[in-house]
């Protein structure tokens, strides 16, 4: 079991990452339905690129009908480069879809696509995938961590969970598993041939003044002794095994990229649910649902 003060450190960790005010935020419609809110300031700012008359909520497809590629006008002016399509659905932001088949492609049912860099302009939910890499070694848990490059404009240099990457539109999950697990550690897809998806968690927390919706799509893969990773040095400084309290000591010091403890919290859920008191368990799993 850990220590209490690691217990403490995990809830509290997860709950700042599902803490959030929707006090000056607008919603962002899209027939009835709430799929992301934004901020006045960006509100405003639309209501003069698209020439909308100002209402309580805005209502994407007015925007849609003015200009079919509504997304390059908003990225000519906000100077944003970011090509990557990602998918919105009609589901609410901070209630997402969950229910994916993890070999099709996540963009069926989808109602709209958006470049990556717009999703938390709009507050609309931001998929990826995290995959655990993990080994026991005398009864003791490992994690194995991915430092990311100081070049990156996101937490450079913090750890990461082994992989982890946003999800576009034209791939399904384990296809974007592969595909990021190939481009930040260099291992091929027989590296997971014993992985599949364990969990979909939604997270939303307000961060610069915009709502993060985001989810996880969570992977296992047990990593064998002596195993070689192949980083991309321009997404990956290195990989490095840190013992489960070791990992918990990153997080407290801030070294830990802040949603890789929802990957690790939902590993030991499901695999080592005595790591926690019951208490604490039931804490924990109100955050990952």
């Amino acid at each position: 079991m850990l220590s209490r003060k690691n217990i403490e450190l995990i809830i509290d960790s997860l709950r700042k990452l599902n803490t959030y005010n929707l006090e000056n935020f607008f919603a962002v419609n899209f027939e009835k339905t709430k799929i992301g809110w934004i901020n006045s300031n960006n509100k405003k700012l639309l209501e003069g690129l698209f020439n909308l008359k100002s209402r309580q909520a805005l209502n994407m497809k007015e925007i849609i009908l003015k200009e079919p590629i509504w997304y390059e006008k908003i990225k000519s002016f906000l100077k944003i480069k970011c090509n990557e399509k990602c998918p919105v659905f009609q589901n609410q932001s901070i209630k997402p879809k969950k229910i994916f088949n993890q070999n099709k492609k996540v963009c069926v049912n989808q109602i709209i696509t958006v470049p990556r860099s717009l999703l938390f302009f709009f507050g609309f939910p931001a998929y990826g995938v995290h995959c655990n890499g993990w080994s026991k070694e005398k009864k003791q848990l490992f994690f194995y961590l991915s430092k990311r490059s100081s070049k990156l404009k996101k937490y450079p240099g913090l750890y990461d969970n082994l992989i982890g990457g946003g999800q576009p539109e034209k791939l399904s999950f384990k296809e974007n598993l592969y595909k990021e697990g190939f481009e930040e550690v260099g291992v091929q897809k027989s590296f997971f041939r014993r992985s599949k998806l364990e969990s979909i968690i939604n997270y939303c927390h307000v961060k610069d003044n915009l709502l993060h919706s985001s989810i996880i799509a969570t992977y296992d893969v047990k990593v064998s002794k002596g195993f070689k990773f192949s980083n991309n040095k321009n997404e990956v400084e290195k990989i490095e095994k840190f013992e489960l309290n070791e990992t918990l000591k990153l997080l407290e010091e801030k070294k830990l990229k802040p949603n890789c403890i929802i990957p690790i919290s939902d590993f030991l859920i499901r695999n080592q649910p005595d790591t926690f008191t019951n208490k604490s368990l039931k804490e924990i799993k109100k955050y990952l649902s």
